[in-house]
């Protein structure tokens, strides 16, 4: 997949799947009046899009994304670097910056049922990263990869990944977790381990959180002096030294030029600013 049609599938994700779940969303809720069966619009949406990935690229993704068998040991080596730079990060900015407003994915009243919370947990869980390990660990970085090289497209897609997530914090973690799960797989390493560690991040998310999902209730009962917030960044930080020490890059030369930011990327990163704009603006 190049770089073009990698932007049109991002595009199709961030904008083309809420449109379509809020359309579905409505349809069932003015039909059954019923709010637990409407918020399963966006797994189905999500499932239908993951669907049609696999049908039309799943070779594509066995055979040159390595989204093939992984181990234990691998998404051991992935995710215990990866997940505990990405907290130590996460939580030392919350000390540093504690003010700062985040979104969250899905709310969850305690109103509703536990359907609501099946879905939530459903498209939270594992679609979410599961497309978003195809599309952004997948399709984008390696097409960024033959365009412009490895070093652009690691930074390049993990930088999209993190607008996509609004809110200082999200963004952030996410950024830091795309760039390592990035780098893994640039390295040679399994797509499916990335995706493996991707579950068991949301999962922990979803477990500390269960009635607010991906936000900040349940690290707002962290409380963390200066010093110590120092010190978790310097954890992040030497992690990160030793990850990119120990998975290198390859010496890679783009193939050809290519119009990697297109009006579908452009598109994609402006609605990620606008995101993370509106949750600056409403959190005031």
């Amino acid at each position: 997949m190049n770089p073009l049609e990698s932007n049109r599938m991002l595009l199709a994700y961030a904008l083309g799947i809420p449109v379509a779940a809020w359309i579905l969303a409505t349809m069932v809720f003015t039909t059954t009046s019923s709010l637990d069966w409407a918020v399963w619009a966006t797994p189905f949406t999500l499932a239908a899009f993951a669907i049609w990935i696999w049908s039309e690229y799943g070779k594509v993704l066995e055979r040159r994304l390595d989204w093939v068998g992984t181990s234990l040991a691998d998404v051991a080596r992935l995710g215990v670097p990866t997940i505990a730079a990405s907290l130590a990060l996460s939580y030392a900015v919350l000390a540093l910056l504690p003010d700062q407003p985040s979104l969250s994915w899905i709310l969850l009243p305690d109103a509703l049922g536990p359907s609501t919370f099946t879905a939530s947990l459903v498209y939270m869980v594992w679609l979410a990263p599961l497309i978003e390990e195809w599309l952004f660990r997948g399709f984008l970085l390696r097409g960024y990869a033959r365009a412009r090289g490895g070093v652009f497209a690691l930074w390049a897609a993990s930088a999209v990944f993190a607008l996509l997530h609004p809110g200082v914090r999200p963004a952030l973690y996410t950024f830091l977790m795309g760039w390592m799960l990035g780098r893994w797989v640039l390295a040679g390493g399994s797509l499916k381990a990335a995706f493996w560690v991707h579950l068991a991040n949301n999962s922990l998310a979803a477990l500390a959180s269960p009635h607010a999902i991906f936000t900040d209730s349940a690290a707002a009962h962290v409380h963390l002096g200066p010093a110590a917030a120092l010190a978790l960044l310097a954890v992040a930080l030497i992690i990160v030294v030793f990850f990119n020490r120990r998975y290198a890059l390859p010496a890679e030369r783009p193939e050809q030029p290519a119009p990697v930011f297109s009006l579908s990327l452009a598109l994609v990163i402006l609605l990620g600013v606008l995101a993370q704009a509106g949750v600056l603006f409403l959190g005031r």
